[in-house]
């Protein structure tokens, strides 16, 4: 079962190290029912790749408002010419 976790997990599982919080992975059944029930990790119902996942907030705000975050607001007077 797929399961995306709900929590950060330290250490490792069978010597790899866990995913990350909000990341996917595969597990057995019974150990993703198991923390599905404990509250760790949700299923996952459909596998999404990069190209469906759903835009983010910044990525919806497009360019424009990241250029406009690296604006200056203001100038800096006395600057070395």
């Amino acid at each position: 079962m797929r399961v995306k976790l709900l929590v950060h997990l330290t250490g490792t599982r069978n010597g790899v190290e866990w995913p990350g919080y909000h990341e996917e992975m595969e597990l057995p059944d019974d150990e993703a029912a198991s923390m599905v029930a404990a509250g760790l990790a949700e299923p996952v119902t459909k596998h999404r790749d990069a190209e469906t996942r759903p835009a983010t907030a910044s990525e919806e705000r497009g360019v424009e408002a990241t250029r406009k975050a690296l604006v200056p607001t203001r100038s800096v007077k006395g600057s070395a010419k």
